[in-house]
């Protein structure tokens, strides 16, 4: 792999076919930051026609035999990716254009860390587009960090099996914590949710696994899979 690759974006976003997201990836294909799109497709009985008519040289498409819901298809985005670093995309996020990338990258290059969407970018108030990036703690967390994630893939462990849906983010967190790596949010973007939530309504998400895995039991397992003092563990 040449080191102009090596140094790009793959770009991993699962799908279920509930919102029109083709511009979204018109974009990213014509990123000179992004080298790869890999769509993780977790409903192909409804995989639409205009997905094969865009003909994207960047995108690769996913289709397992069955919905591996949102954490796993992370996990096997992330396997298979061919970049140094991974941007984790909801289908449902709408950035208005993509320039920002390369000042991402000289973010991750600088320091090993995973940064997330500040809730701030959501707001649809105008920006200059010029990142601003702030450390945070896991209690200084915003909705929507989990939306668009940013690391470099080497540093990414898989999400326990045990988390089909939820608690992906609060994991990578905990994960790059446990490193003492660097967990920032990114701010002062022009994005909007075009249909924010659309997916985590649908009964398929309306997942036990919330009521069956609380806070005090995730606490306990993650102690156990990153073998860590749960001391060091914030929420």
């Amino acid at each position: 792999m040449d080191i102009e690759l090596f140094n790009m974006f793959t770009v991993i976003i699962p799908t279920l076919w509930k919102v029109d997201f083709k511009f979204e990836l018109l974009k990213l294909e014509q990123s000179s930051f992004v080298e790869e799109i890999i769509l993780i497709d977790n409903n192909k009985r409804q995989t639409p026609d205009w997905i094969y008519e865009l003909n994207l040289k960047k995108l690769t498409i996913v289709q397992p035999n069955k919905n591996l819901y949102v954490n796993p298809s992370w996990n096997l985005g992330v396997k298979i990716a061919k970049c140094k670093y991974i941007i984790l995309l909801n289908d449902d996020v709408v950035i208005d254009d993509y320039n920002f990338l390369n000042i991402v990258l000289e973010e991750l290059e600088k320091e090993k860390s995973i940064i997330g969407i500040d809730r701030s970018c959501y707001s649809n108030s105008s920006t200059t587009g010029i990142p601003i990036f702030n450390d945070i703690t896991h209690t200084d967390r915003t909705i929507g960090f989990g939306c668009v994630m940013f690391f470099e893939k080497q540093l990414y462990k898989d999400i326990p099996s045990e988390y089909l849906i939820w608690r992906g983010d609060d994991f990578l967190i905990d994960l790059f914590k446990h490193r003492n790596n660097k967990v920032k949010t990114i701010s002062n973007l022009n994005m909007s949710e075009s249909q924010m939530c659309v997916s985590s309504n649908l009964p398929e998400f309306s997942w036990k696994e919330e009521k069956e895995h609380p806070k005090e039991k995730y606490e306990h397992y993650l102690k156990e899979y990153l073998n860590e003092d749960s001391n060091s563990i914030s929420f």
